[in-house]
């Protein structure tokens, strides 16, 4: 089968939502900051503040934002997938996506989320892993795909906060997380 065969079927499933969300997703954050620098240069303070913010974060952790909110948009769109057979699990997907919203929001303004990011990266690869393994849900292309992004995520917020000298783990301090 060749994959434009197999795109309707892939889009058609429950994960159809989610695959959209995400495909969207580029496009909608690329209106968010056309609308934040227009409102910034219209005298917004706050998208200004906001910008200025976005602007001085180290490109890696704007690359952490990124893929939080990706994960945050694949979740939010297995909501509506599960709601009619598996209510608890649509609220769980619903509140995962909140919070990773919340917590790649916080990357681009405060210090001090790196912690937070990795034990919420970490409790939804644990969560899925149980879930599999459980027989509730079966491992699939968009979940493994959405581990990936969480794995690539926990790397980077690990290699960004380690402490490298001369090409070596210092010993002493190997984290901020202290």
């Amino acid at each position: 089968m060749t994959l434009a065969a197999s795109l309707p079927a892939l889009f058609s499933d429950e994960h159809g939502p989610a695959l959209v969300a995400v495909l969207l997703t580029p496009p909608v954050l690329a209106a968010v900051l056309f609308a934040a620098a227009f409102l910034a240069q219209h005298g917004s303070r706050l998208a200004a503040l906001w910008l200025m913010a976005l602007g001085s974060v180290q490109p890696v952790v704007r690359l952490v934002a990124l893929l939080l909110v990706l994960d945050a948009t694949l979740h939010a769109g297995l909501v509506p997938a599960h709601a009619g057979h598996a209510a608890l699990l649509a609220v769980l997907f619903g509140l995962d996506a909140l919070a990773l919203l919340l917590v790649a929001i916080w990357t681009t303004v405060a210090e001090g989320w790196e912690p937070v990011a990795l034990a919420l990266l970490v409790a939804n690869l644990v969560a899925y892993a149980l879930f599999v393994d459980t027989g509730r849900e079966a491992a699939d292309a968009v979940g493994l795909g959405c581990k990936l992004l969480e794995l690539f995520a926990i790397a980077l917020i690990v290699a960004q906060t380690i402490r490298w000298t001369d090409a070596r783990v210092s010993p002493a301090a190997t984290s901020r997380f202290r």
